[in-house]
């Protein structure tokens, strides 16, 4: 009983700003990328700490869960913020079995959060940042896919950013390993910040988070 209790409260604020996030769609205040995205850095920033509240067994479950209502609202049309995008990408599907893949390899609670922020803050500020700045950055191709450098900026920047942040406030017994850890968590930054750039159709909403829990554990 107390385990459901947890995993029902775990899942309020996801279903809050789903809805929030249709309704704004609705109001003609989210549109596109920025819809998405507004769901994706706010989702995955509170799915981040789960690991601190609830079992990575629960997080494998609501993972399932949330991937099953994902597939029906993007065949029955019923948060059209979350799949308002005109180019070709299963991202958001990718994104829950991203929780649950990184649940399954059970991490330490700091690296599981670490691999989360990733894939909330630094691929979602890169997506805004680019998004909102496309006509005056710097863009360019790599596979195929249009990029911009002031968003492959973002993304490392953030990425760096909270790597240094979650180890120093997270890790068990930050200060005695910092020093040696933390060009560790520079070539992870770097290497996630490549993988963005290389992977197609969302996928690296999957590969990054597997990746820097398997990087860190």
């Amino acid at each position: 009983m107390v385990g459901m209790l947890s995993a029902f409260l775990m899942l309020i604020p996801v279903g809050v700003i789903a809805l929030l996030s249709e309704y704004l769609w609705r109001k003609k205040r989210l549109r596109g990328e920025g819809g998405r995205k507004f769901v994706h850095i706010l989702v995955g920033v509170w799915v981040s700490f789960w690991a601190y509240f609830i079992s990575f067994r629960t997080i494998q479950i609501l993972s399932i869960f949330l991937l099953a209502l994902l597939i029906a609202s993007k065949y029955m049309h019923i948060f059209h913020a979350v799949h308002d995008v005109k180019r070709r990408t299963l991202g958001e599907l990718f994104y829950p079995l991203a929780i649950l893949f990184c649940a399954l390899l059970t991490p330490p609670d700091w690296v599981f959060t670490l691999a989360m922020l990733f894939l909330a803050l630094s691929d979602g500020m890169a997506a805004v940042v680019g998004t909102r700045f496309k006509k005056s950055a710097q863009n360019y191709l790599i596979l195929g896919q249009k990029k911009s450098l002031l968003g492959t900026t973002t993304y490392f920047v953030a990425a760096l950013l909270a790597s240094f942040v979650v180890f120093k406030l997270l890790s068990p017994d930050p200060g005695f390993y910092f020093a040696d850890f933390a060009p560790v968590l520079f070539m992870v930054a770097v290497a996630s910040t490549a993988l963005e750039n290389l992977l197609p159709f969302g996928t690296d909403n999957l590969v990054i988070p597997v990746f820097v829990v398997l990087a860190l554990r």
